[in-house]
């Protein structure tokens, strides 16, 4: 039997009774420990915490919250090493912070951390259905940004191929993180993995929720192009990262491109996306982002998440300056 199918079996066989329930997966919990079935044996241990005392309950939370606040005291010991370059300790650290994550196997596929931006859990669940039926459960527990941080450390000490390996084991984690996608892009850049950083590029691309990302994504695309000599896609490329965030490299790269090919006939809006759309380029914020975004919104209004509607309507104006989402959100303020 499959572990969904074992877990479903042990469900159907609780009888609602506590005292008989307690005994049965207490059972099941030694067979599954014994037999090393992480998954299984997870759910079985969530089946057990429902039959606990709120006494119980309580106390195991006052463990939990100080095993995670240990964990931030750990870290907080790896930046303080890293600043003193007592960069093999801090690794070592680092290395322990990981580890019990890379253990629970299973969490890869079930569980999605997110740590730091809401709106990542948004787009990765894509719309309500899947919020409400896929495997995922949220922690405060910044497994993605300690693998990334590891990841930083092989970086200066030159070895490309661990920090890589390290950011692509991140992404399991997390596969919505633009940081480890950016990061990972230009460390296939350094490789000489140049198709690759595209196409980790392109993902991040139609994931990108601030203009700061898009600006990112676009000039790389930049870069890509005028090694390709596409100098159309490349003079495009930073025109429209310099749309969504102006920088002194972006015009530098177009007055040289316009050099070479001359001042581009680009009159109007549709010109761009044209040239972007005939070379199979996603142009400007995905409708997967809009999408997810307008979502959440409709769902936060449902349940009155006055907190939730704010920061979804607040990415949206940010990211759009479409002016119905700045009178929503003046309206819900």
């Amino acid at each position: 039997m499959k572990n969904d199918e074992i877990i479903e079996q042990i469900k159907h066989n609780l009888t609602g009774a506590k005292e008989t329930d307690v005994i049965y997966l207490q059972t099941e919990l030694a067979i599954y420990r014994q037999m090393k079935n992480d998954e299984v044996t997870y759910a079985i241990a969530n089946m057990l915490f429902q039959y606990l005392d709120p006494a119980i309950k309580q106390r195991l939370d006052l463990k939990t919250h100080a095993v995670l606040d240990e964990r931030r005291v750990k870290y907080e010991q790896v930046l303080s090493l890293i600043e003193q370059k007592e960069i093999t300790k801090a690794k070592t650290i680092l290395e322990e912070l990981i580890d019990p994550f890379r253990k629970a196997t299973f969490i890869k596929d079930q569980n999605y951390y997110d740590f730091d931006q809401m709106i990542e859990y948004f787009i990765f669940c894509e719309n309500v259905q899947k919020a409400k039926s896929l495997k995922i459960r949220r922690y405060p527990e910044p497994i993605t940004y300690y693998i990334y941080q590891l990841a930083n450390l092989y970086e200066e000490e030159q070895d490309f191929n661990k920090a890589i390996s390290l950011l692509e084991e991140a992404l399991n984690y997390n596969p919505r993180c633009q940081y480890v996608m950016e990061n990972l892009a230009l460390l296939y850049e350094k490789n000489h993995q140049i198709e690759k950083a595209f196409m980790i590029m392109q993902d991040s691309l139609r994931y990108a929720y601030t203009k700061e990302q898009l600006a990112y994504a676009y000039q790389f695309f930049g870069r890509y192009y005028l090694a390709k000599n596409n100098y159309e896609m490349a003079l495009v490329s930073y025109v429209t990262s310099d749309y969504f965030k102006e920088n002194p490299n972006n015009q530098q790269k177009v007055k040289e491109i316009t050099q070479i090919i001359g001042r581009p006939n680009l009159t109007k809006p549709d010109d761009i996306t044209n040239i972007f759309a005939k070379n199979h380029l996603q142009y400007g914020v995905s409708t997967i982002v809009i999408k997810a975004i307008e979502e959440f919104i409709a769902y936060s209004k449902e349940k009155n998440d006055q907190d939730t509607l704010v920061y979804l309507l607040t990415i949206a104006y940010e990211l759009t300056d479409d002016d119905r989402y700045h009178q929503a959100l003046l309206k819900t303020k």
